[in-house]
Parts: C-alpha cells; structure tokens; sequence
C-alpha cells in the first residue's frame, strides 16, 4: 500500500532551521527500534503477555506505528506549523485547506488522547487502544464521546471532515499492513499486564526514536517515498546508543567448586541447604532467608539468583538495599558476581540512588563506559548512559538500589510501567527486610503482588523476622485472600519458600558457631568507664546510637580518652568525608583487620553501622531499639569468631542504654511500646543465634496475650529469664493502644499513593484509572511518598569569603576560589558536587522555610546555573568559622562530626 502525498504531509516533529520529521518516518523509526529491542532485549515478553511470539511481535509492531495516530489531526497539525510557518502553504497547495489556527479547549485534546480515541472509533480494542493513550507515561482519561465532544480538534472545520476522516483510515490501514495484519478483527485484545508492558516497551521505543542526534530530522524541501526510508538509518542510530543484549543464565545448579569461584570460598551448610533447595525446586516463586548476622546471606543470595533466572529464564538483578551505604557496599560485591555472567558479551550494570556517581567502582565503570566506543568482541559489564535516568534506571541488565526504586513500582506515578518492564525481567533480592516500617511494608507487599503476576522469583533476606511478618509476606507474594495456606513449622535459621502454589519452610543448620553475649544495662557514665577500660586493654569498641546528636555526644567523649582513635560515621557528612570515613572503618574493624589497626580503636555511629556492613567488635555499647534490631547491631559484636580477642575480653559483651528512662527521640523513631516491650524481655545473656527466634517473636507478640501458636518463646530460657523485668500495665496498655493507632494511620496513610493489585481498580482490563489520581513526577516527592513523607534535603556545602570568592571546605580543596558569577571549570563542578550532605530531619519539618532560605542564600551562584554538575542544586554557605544559621538555628561544619547543629531542646537525647 502506498501512502498519499496528504499523508506524507503530516508532520511529527520539529527541529532548527525549519527541519522536520513526517510523521510516517518517525512512526518507521519507532517501529524499527522496537522490532530491536525485542530481538536484543525482550523476547520473553510474549509469554508474560499471553501472545506466542509473532502475534506478540506484530502487536507491538502495530502499536509504534499507531502510536501517534493523533498528531494526525488539525489540532496538533495547526501547533506544530506554527514552528514551521512555511509549511502551511505547502499543505494548502496539497489541498490541505482551513486548518484553523486557534483552537477552544485545546489542552482537553492531547494527542495520546485524541490518539486513542481515534482507534476506539475504528474498531481497535479498548486494551491497545488504551496503550496508545498512554506512551506518554500516564493513561488518557475521559474518552467518553471525546470525538463528538471537540470534533473541531479531529476535524478542523466542518467541510474538512471527510479529508481528515480518509487520512485516520488510511494510516491505520497502511499500519496494519506493515505489521503483518489483514484487519482490526485480527488485533488481539489484551489485559493490563500485557498493556503494562507494551506501553513500557513502546515508551521506550519512542524515546529512542526521539533522540534527534540519532535519528536526525530532515531540511524542510525533502518529501521522502516510503521506498526511500533510509535502511540503515535504525541500525546506525542504535550502534550510538549500544544497547546491550540481554544477559542469559545457564547454570541451573551450582556446586561447591562453583561456588567458590563465585565468591572465593567454599559454600556452609545454610548457603548449601537454600541452594539445594532452589535446585529441587519446579517452579520457584518467593524464598524468605532468616539466619544470623555474618553468615553469607548476600552470597547465598546471588548464588540462588542465578539458578533461579536460569530456571525461569528472567535475565538480570534487581537488589534492593536500606540506605545508599549499604547499597554502595553491595554494588561491588555484585559487579565481582555479574561479571562473571558476562561470558562473551557486554552487560548493563546501574548503581542507583541520589549519590551513586560518587561511588568509586560506578563512577570508575562510568567513565570507562564512556570512554569505550566499540564493544564488539568484549566481554564484561558497563554503565549504559540510555539507563542512567531515574525512570529508566531499572531497565538495565543489573541493578544495585535503595530499596525505595522498588518501593515506586507500586506508586501511582507517570512513565511506572518503565519500572514494571523493568523488574518483569529480572530475580529480585531485598535485603535487611525487617528493617522497614509498617508505611514501607504497604508498598513492598504490594510490589510481592505485581512482582507474582510478571512470574518474578524474589528473594527476601533477614537475619531476624517477626512470624506474623514472615506470613504476611508469603500472602502478599500469591495476591489470593482466599488461599488457603500452610506454613510449615521450622526451627531458626530457616528458609521459606513457595513451589507452584505450595509453601514449604527448611531448617538450617546452625553451623555457623553460637555466641553467648552477656548484657549490661548502662547508662552514659557506666559507659564512659567501658570504654576508657576497652581502650587500655587494646580492644576495638563499637558504639550504635539512634540519633546524630548522640552519636556526636559520644564521639567527642571518646576523643578526651588517652589512647583512643575514634571513627565517627553517620549520614549526615558530605560525601568525600563520608566515604573516607567508611574506608577507615572498614580497614579498622573488617574482615582483614588486624590487631594493631583494631587497638584502641573506638567506632561511634548511627543506625548505619548496623546493617550490611562486615565490621567486628571487641565489645558493643548500643541504645536501647526494638529487639529485631538490637539483636542486629549484635551481630557486629565478636562477627568473626576465629579472631583472638585481646587480653581481658574474655567474652562478648553488649551494654545497653537508656533502659532506666526511654527517650523521646528514641520513641519517636521506634515507638515507645517497641521500646518497652524491648526492654521488659531484655536478658542478663543472649545465645545467637538460638535465642533470636524467640525473643523477636515475644517483642511483637500482641499486648495481653498468652502467646500464639507456634511460638517457642515461652519454652526459652531467654524468656523465663526476661520475666524478672515487668513494668507498670497501664503503660503498657496505653503504648500498645499508641503503637496499634500509628499502625493503622501508616497503613491508611500507604493507600493515598498505592496502586491497587493486579486484579483491582479500573474498568476492565485496560489501562484507564490504573495510575489515577497519581503522586508528583518530581523525584524527591516520589522518595518522600514511599518512606512515610520524610523528605530529605540534599545541599552542597560550601565556605563563603569576606571578599565574596566561594571555595570548598578546607580539607577538600588546595586553596582554589571561585567566583559566584562564574561558572567553575568542568573538573571543578563535578568536585564541587560531591559537597553534598542530607540536612538533619530538624530542618525538613517545614521545607518550604528551609529551602527559601537556603535558595535566598544562594542568589549570587548564577555562574553554578551553567553547569550541568550544579544547576538547580541548593547550597549551604558557610562562613570562614564554617558555621552559619540557617532557620534561626546555628549550624556547623567539621571533619570530625560532620553537620552539627544547637537543639532547640538541649536536654533531649
């Protein structure tokens, strides 16, 4: 079928110097890259979306050329050549008349709109027309009679009718013929996952067609012949974008020798046991792993994955992780593991999170990725710059995240089924999953459901878990409230793990050695005492607070102690101080750490020491927190039991405090029932990991009641003992009332932004109202919404000068200034954007004060606005004491401490 020379006329887009694109060229394009993506990327998406794979082929071929179907109208015909004057004559002299200039109501009549209206018109099934409503990110809404509503916007004036009712016809005529269908009755009508996911891939597909330095426009006299569509035009546009292929997993089963050459070393009895597990598995679905602190969870982890994604043939990793500490500390054990996946091809790898570009390995990655013009040939891993964005961030072969990238799946947000593509493809790994609250736990359960429907397997880890949480995860993942379900009895550590529609739970050996740790309970003068004694008999000392403040506290009365070498580390230092302080901790107290870095040494910290991170101490002092992770922050006590102790630390100890009077910070993060029922159970020793199961099964037992089913925490010594420690009723009933009010408030609160499961909301199994009503686009607001709507403030810090030059702090810098006005030299920006720190939450109860505040301090940086490193970043200017006030509160900086800032409350811990 040849196109008429009307047709050829529609434009798509504009460029400079009055170049152009028909819309039938664009439309070529878009098709063309899908058709590669699919053959390098997505061919397994046929079956997700219940088509064999020509019809599923030939659908999403149909889909790019229908894509825009609604540009063809005088609406956006008559915007567009208002950038191209010239063309209007040319149309009129085609006889394309009265294309009128204005038009009423214009903004009801998008052209994803009008597109999908177009073909709803003619006959196309709701489910494919809906995803070309939706390519621009969000589905198209109110389509009812849209055409007989606004028929100036489908048919400019009345005597143009038919002209323009000829030129739809034709184009989906000539679509349909070039997708290998004979006639609309032939297009299948398809759910909303197969919907999801075509609307991903044609997303994706349109982006890359966009990109006018790949797929250039042409000067405004060509009028090209569908004969003369340039053939390698596709293939030379993506050789620029080197899209790699899809990562494919073979092993499905690994053996000790495999293993070791994985991760260096021979597999024990828990990694083995979750790996023959998997193994006998036919077809595996959710595996929950709860065993100790320092066992290998993360190796077992990866082991599984990859028998996993070999067995269900997914082609990456998605891990998820707390904080971007961890997550930076994770990434490069992952890139060991995912290289050696790469046999004789290039894979994608993404670190991502709000600071990844600082992260040596990544930016090292980066750099080489950019500097790398031909891959052929190689093998190994690279960071593909297409995926570098935070919507397409997932659509890599590997993905090392905070946990919050998972979290947004399940946020209704514009362009989230690029992120459901995304994860469909992949095994997906959360670590330190008790570590989120009942707020976060909402979206995670909802992501289980939709990571069930995309035939996800999903690994959870956790070194301790409530069994009602363990239950609930397991109900989530099968989205079936009506399942009947049993859970088998295990002891501690155990694996759970579904096979078709059946939940099974393994014990594991426990052949990771016990260790009895004996508490104290303290208070900060005993506390002071220990680690003046510590640090005389040369042993390492870990201290874990729950606020900045306190760790400060701590840190500067470890400092006046003879002897002592004291690491502070907490979220709240820029990032090169940061990451130096990291690097000293780990070569302090890690693995390899020998006995002369490990004397007198005294880490003090956050809630950041207690997760994912491989560091030992000779003797811990921690704060009171919620017995899952007390018994967590634990686990950094004595880790690694072949080590000798020094002289006089003749056994693991952990001093408690804050038990005789709960703080108010304290309570405000954890709840004061968690802290009480914490605090009632609290034993004179704790055997790990025998006593882990029964104690966190007792702390989060329901208030009054005489113990569930299952539970063996009144069989346990650690309980019997634990009694002595009983507290007032009354306040116990009335935080038990508090802690099951905020529950349901974080719940309630969880469903505002929550899309609705895979079987719910909407009309029919299209994609209308599927993401309605959704949250802001904006990526700190999307963070915010997912974590409870705590929003972070991220700003550089700088020194401002008396005579107006700015430069970094004394430390990072060798004596360069610069000039507000002007913008600094490119190494400097990308230097100076590392400066940033998170500002304390004490600043982001009212964010707009803040940010006004800061922005006003900022007005002179007009030279920043230049570069891309800095533009649009806040900036927290300091004076030459390197203190400044910032909403009437003081605020300083130093290597040591980081940010501190004066209380308004200084009697509050």
């Amino acid at each position: 079928m040849r196109l008429s020379l009307e047709m050829k006329l529609m434009i798509a887009k504009s460029g400079n110097y009055n170049r152009w694109l028909p819309l039938w060229v664009h439309a070529t394009d878009t098709a063309e890259v899908i058709q590669e993506l699919i053959h390098l990327r997505y061919s397994a998406l046929s079956e997700l979306c219940g088509m064999s794979f020509d019809t599923f082929k030939r659908t999403a071929v149909l889909l790019a050329y229908l894509h825009d179907i609604g540009k063809i109208t005088p609406l956006f015909q008559s915007q567009i050549l208002k950038a191209l004057p010239a063309r209007r004559s040319l149309f009129e002299h085609y006889g394309i008349y009265n294309i009128p200039e204005n038009f009423k109501d214009k903004d009801k009549s998008h052209h994803t709109k009008c597109g999908e209206a177009i073909l709803l018109k003619m006959g196309f099934p709701k489910g494919f027309s809906s995803v070309v409503g939706a390519h621009h990110g969000m589905p198209a809404e109110n389509l009812r009679n849209h055409c007989q509503k606004y028929p100036g916007h489908f048919y400019g004036k009345p005597k143009e009718y038919e002209l323009w009712e000829r030129l739809y016809r034709e184009w989906a005529d000539f679509s349909l013929e070039q997708a290998g269908f004979c006639d609309v009755s032939e297009v299948p009508a398809f759910g909303r996952k197969a919907g999801i996911l075509l609307s991903a891939l044609l997303i994706m597909a349109d982006w890359l067609a966009s990109n006018q330095m790949n797929f250039q426009l042409l000067d405004e006299d060509m009028l090209l012949s569908e004969n003369e569509y340039p053939k390698d035009r596709c293939y030379h546009a993506l050789q620029k974008v080197r899209l790699p292929e899809s990562c494919e997993f073979y092993q499905e089963r690994i053996g000790d020798e495999d293993f070791k050459k994985r991760f260096g070393f021979h597999m024990n009895g828990i990694q083995n046991d979750v790996i023959s597990a998997i193994e006998s598995c036919t077809a595996p679905g959710l595996l929950i792993l709860e065993a100790p602190m320092g066992i290998g969870k993360t190796e077992a982890a990866l082991a599984a994955a990859e028998i996993l994604s070999a067995k269900c043939g997914k082609t990456g990793l998605y891990f998820g992780l707390p904080t971007q500490a961890t997550a930076n500390g994770i990434f490069e054990r992952v890139v060991t593991w995912a290289g050696m996946q790469s046999y004789n091809s290039v894979h994608s790898i993404n670190l991502v999170h709000g600071s990844a570009e600082f992260q040596p390995v990544f930016a090292e990655l980066k750099n080489e990725s950019m500097l790398q013009t031909d891959m052929d040939g190689e093998s190994g891993l690279e960071v593909n710059s297409f995926f570098s964005g935070g919507k397409t961030s997932l659509l890599t072969d590997f993905a090392v995240a905070t946990v919050d990238r998972l979290l947004m799946s399940v946020l209704k947000r514009k362009h989230v089924m690029l992120l459901h593509l995304g994860l469909s493809q992949k095994v997906v790994i959360v670590d330190e999953v008790h570590s989120y609250d009942a707020y976060m736990d909402q979206y995670l359960d909802r992501a289980l459901a939709w990571l069930h429907e995309y035939h996800v397997p999903v690994i959870l880890l956790s070194a301790t878990l409530p069994s009602d949480r363990r239950e609930e995860l397991v109900r989530a993942y099968f989205n079936d409230k009506n399942k009947m379900l049993k859970f088998p009895e295990a002891e501690y550590p155990r694996l759970t793990y579904t096979d078709g529609e059946e939940v099974f739970t393994k014990s594991l050996p426990k052949d990771s050695g016990g260790k009895r740790v004996h508490i104290i309970r303290g208070n900060d003068e005993m506390a002071a005492r220990k680690i003046a004694d510590a640090v005389h008999l040369g042993a390492s000392v870990g201290i874990i607070c729950n606020t900045v403040i306190r760790a400060q506290y701590f840190a500067g009365l470890a400092r006046n102690i003879d002897g002592a070498r004291v690491i502070l580390y907490h979220a709240q230092y820029i990032i090169p101080d940061r990451m130096e302080w990291e690097e000293r901790l780990k070569k302090a107290i890690g693995k390899d750490s020998t006995a002369i870095q490990r004397k007198g040494i005294v880490v003090v910290g956050t809630q950041v020491l207690e997760q994912s991170l491989d560091i030992d101490f000779d003797i811990l002092i921690t704060e009171l927190c919620p017995m899952d992770l007390l018994l967590q922050r634990m686990g950094r006590l004595w880790r690694h039991t072949s080590r000798e102790r020094p002289f006089g630390c003749n056994k693991a100890e952990c001093m408690v405090l804050g038990t005789e009077e709960l703080a108010d910070s304290s309570k405000r993060i954890y709840t004061e029932w968690l802290l009480l029922q914490t605090r009632k159970l609290l034993p004179s020793h704790v055997t790990i990991p025998g006593d882990i199961d029964p104690l966190v099964c007792e702390t989060y037992r329901e208030a009054g009641a005489d113990g569930k089913e299952g539970c063996r925490a009144a069989e346990s010594d650690c309980r019997k003992e634990c009694q002595t420690a009983g507290f007032d009723g009354k306040e116990e009933q009335m935080a038990w009332k508090q802690y099951q009010e905020l529950l349901r408030d974080k719940k309630q609160r969880a469903e505002g932004f929550l899309m609705a499961l895979p079987k719910e909301g909407g009309q029919g199994d299209n994609l209308h109202r599927w993401i309605s009503n959704a949250a802001g686009d904006n990526e700190n607001s999307a963070l915010a919404t997912v974590r409870d709507g705590v929003y972070s403030i991220e700003t550089l810090v700088l020194v401002q000068y008396k005579d107006g030059t700015l430069g970094m702090l004394p430390w990072q810098a060798d004596g360069r200034r610069f000039f507000p006005d002007i913008c600094p030299a490119e190494d400097d920006c990308q230097k100076i954007a590392q400066q940033k720190l998170r500002l304390p939450a004490r600043f982001c109860h009212d964010i707009g004060r803040t940010v006004g505040e800061l922005e006003k301090m900022d007005c002179s940086l007009t030279g920043f606005q230049k570069s891309r490193w800095l533009k649009g970043q806040l900036v927290l200017l300091l004076n030459e004491e390197l203190s400044a006030e910032l909403c009437g509160i003081k605020v300083e900086y130093s290597q040591e401490n980081g940010l501190i800032y004066e209380k308004e409350n200084k009697c509050e811990g």
